[in-house]
């Protein structure tokens, strides 16, 4: 007799609908993604196994022959550890494109830099390798022209498909195709964030209502109402620390009303919050369900690859040897003897490789492992994946702030969201909709939500289901201190022809006096370091190396010392922007025009003006015909002119290149832009205004304008 299956998106979600279970055989369940490795049949070929993927894309990268310019474009680090990798976002980059049904010749070359059909043009050389060299090994990576397996179809009477994300266009296809054989449903939850992506189904579904729609006969089966019924409540707090001591307190009063420990849950946007939670939670009240980090075993792994033994033989077997003597987790033990397995059936590969490379690739594996916690109590902590058809009574989500939520992963940078929408993929938008649908199911699946926030940082969709603001987080884990009446420190300083000013100076001055007065009479310094600073930095002083150094080919120069720089650099991300930047800077050095002589780079100046001294270090300044040209580099976005700036640089190659006409660019080393100033004179003359009231000022005010207060380092010390 045939059964039923039930199809889910998530581990969670399905043993959730078994306990709902009332006795007797349980149905037959499976997750999606085994669904869809179980249903489709590749003949001849077996799905390659994820940890393999990297491997073999890395070995396409060592064997593949790249013209000069070729390797240039993509600024290739020509190491395993380079290639591994590029192997990450590339293998996504495919993957989504074989989802999607899109070939690399398909993707628009319009509005984009420079470079980006040579770029595609490598990539698709690049991918047309790897699926070679799959074939070479017999496994596939994506089901190409694979066929349903109908052995396992006609097992079925009917198939039901719980449907928590957005399907892509191949796997819409398969359950098409299914739909012709036997009764496939979609149980799907629809909402505001995701009724558009469901509009290929049916466009007669409506916002807050559940369906079962019945793929086979394109019509709904079941319509129910799912309005959200509790709104969430909103509490400000100061520190994570007083977010712990408010989750620790209502734990407590839950449990006290008689609510049971397993329908109560912590829902954590980002996982470094688990850490706060752990040395928080005394009593060993919560379990994480996400479990913890292997450091130790890792560490373990690590000290082999530092080993001093020569190696004769095979630096697997040594590897392999060298893992039995370490003290590894019971439940870790299957899963390295499948890594090792693996390796072994690639033991071609990888012998290629020296052993502190192969250690490095076992880590990463090893890395995805987490140890279960044992010893917590029964209040779950977790992931927002891991509440995919989850039913609570009670729920806390800390750090509910507009940089968490939505939270979404850097999409590939190679398809922007122009090209993403006219090829019919997931933008940004489409992924941020996604996170909040399934943050919108967590509110209506719970009776009680409580979201946590840092004041002035409310994440904005708070406001767009209208949570419920509940004032001031009231519970702490140490007693509060004394507070003082605030005394306002009247300012007794003043400006004089001693004083140095700069563009970063009287801009603080026209921003906020008050700050002015802080940081520069009272020499109160800030800490406050960004990267975005570090890279400007870093730019300017290439791009002054390369046209010292060398003026006549300063573009060559400048990728040279750039590419070093990445291969030193060890996070991941900043390599990706300092790449991101080599292929941008191309558009600067492009649209740079021929100079008749370069007067001055990165060189200080100090001038006097209205009694007061002006500094400046000018990026540059060149002579082309009768005119002195200054230039500021800007690395950030949006750049435009920035007046007193430009004011006082003016002012300085007027003095000190007084036969020449002046004109002031900033240049976006983005776009590779030049935006001139053409209010100059207008803006001097308010720069000599604002010199005439620094010479005047007294009170040194603070700033109306509160907004600016929020990044303020001394807003402490205006109590504000």
């Amino acid at each position: 007799m045939k059964g039923n299956l039930y199809v889910f998106s998530s581990t969670r979600a399905m043993q959730e609908f078994l306990k709902a279970q009332d006795g007797g055989f349980l149905p037959q369940c499976m997750l999606i993604g085994e669904f869809f490795s179980q249903v489709l049949l590749v003949e001849g070929k077996s799905k390659i196994p994820p940890m393999m993927r990297k491997i073999l894309l890395s070995e396409v990268f060592r064997e593949f022959e790249f013209e000069e310019r070729e390797s240039e474009i993509l600024f290739f680090e020509k190491n395993f550890l380079g290639y591994l990798e590029t192997s990450s976002f590339l293998l996504t980059f495919f993957n989504e494109l074989n989802h999607h049904k899109v070939s690399i010749k398909d993707i628009p070359q319009k509005d984009i830099y420079g470079d980006y059909e040579d770029h595609l043009r490598v990539l698709e050389k690049v991918q047309e390798s790897y699926e070679r060299k799959l074939g070479e090994y017999g496994v596939y990576d994506f089901p190409h022209n694979a066929k349903i397996l109908d052995e396992f179809v006609e097992h079925f009477e009917r198939i039901d498909v719980f449907l928590d994300g957005f399907l892509t266009p191949f796997e819409i296809e398969i359950l098409r195709e299914i739909a012709t054989r036997l009764e496939l449903a979609i149980h799907l939850n629809i909402d505001e964030y995701n009724i558009s992506h469901y509009e290929y189904l049916s466009r007669d579904f409506e916002i807050d209502h559940t369906y079962v729609f019945s793929l086979s006969s394109k019509k709904i089966l079941q319509k129910t109402p799912a309005p959200l019924l509790h709104k969430p409540n909103a509490y400000s707090c100061t520190l994570r620390l007083d977010q712990c001591a408010f989750i620790l307190q209502k734990i407590q009063e839950w449990l006290d009303e008689g609510i049971s420990e397993d329908e109560i849950a912590i829902i954590l946007p980002k996982d470094d919050f688990k850490s706060y939670l752990k040395v928080s939670d005394e009593e060993r009240n919560l379990n994480f369900a996400m479990g913890f980090e292997p450091d130790e075993l890792l560490e373990q792994i690590r000290a082999i690859a530092q080993n001093q033994v020569e190696i004769t033989g095979s630096k697997l077997e040594f590897l392999i040897e060298n893992l039995k003597g370490l003290n590894i987790p019971e439940s870790f033990e299957i899963q390295l003897d499948e890594i090792i397995y693996i390796y072994q059936k690639m033991s071609d590969v990888l012998e290629k490789l020296s052993l502190s490379e192969i250690v490095h690739l076992l880590c990463l594996e090893v890395e995805k492992m987490s140890i279960d916690d044992f010893r917590g109590g029964r209040v779950r902590v977790m992931g927002l994946l891991e509440t995919r058809g989850l039913k609570l009574k009670r729920a806390i989500i800390p750090d509910f702030v507009s940089s968490n939520i939505p939270k979404v992963s850097q999409s590939d940078v190679f398809l922007n969201t122009k090209i993403r929408k006219a090829l019919g993929m997931p933008t940004l938008k489409d992924r941020q909709d996604l996170q909040k649908h399934y943050y919108l199911e967590i509110f209506k699946n719970t009776e009680e939500v409580e979201l946590l926030y840092f004041e002035g940082e409310f994440a904005p969709f708070g406001k767009e289901i209208e949570a419920r603001a509940m004032g001031e987080n009231r519970y702490t884990l140490f007693e509060c201190a004394k507070k003082y009446d605030y005394v306002f420190d009247e300012a007794d300083c003043v400006v004089d022809e001693g004083f140095a000013l700069s563009a970063t100076s009287l801009s603080r001055f026209c921003e906020c006096k008050r700050a002015f007065y802080w940081k520069y009479l009272k020499k109160l310094e800030e800490t406050q370091e960004s990267e975005a600073i570090n890279l400007g930095l870093l730019l300017h002083q290439l791009l002054f190396e390369s046209y010292s150094n060398a003026p006549h080919q300063p573009k060559e120069y400048f990728e040279k010392k750039l590419l070093e720089k990445i291969q030193q650099e060890e996070s991941q991300l900043r390599k990706l922007e300092l790449r991101m930047f080599l292929i941008q800077m191309q558009k600067f050095f492009a649209n740079y025009e021929s100079v008749d002589e370069i007067l001055s780079l990165e060189r200080e100046y100090e001038i006097q003006r209205s009694g007061l001294r002006l500094y400046g270090r000018i990026d540059r300044i060149d002579r082309v015909g009768s005119e002195a040209r200054v230039i500021d580099y800007k690395s950030g976005k949006n750049v435009g002119v920035d007046w007193i700036q430009s004011a006082i640089y003016a002012c300085i190659a007027k003095e000190h290149y007084a036969y020449l006409d002046t004109r002031v660019f900033f240049c976006s080393l983005r776009e590779g832009k030049f935006i001139e100033d053409e209010k100059l004179q207008e803006h001097i003359q308010k720069l000599d205004e604002i010199l005439e009231e620094i010479k005047a000022e007294r009170e040194f005010a603070m700033t109306s304008s509160r907004s600016k207060c929020r990044e303020c380092a001394y807003r402490i010390l205006c109590n504000r």
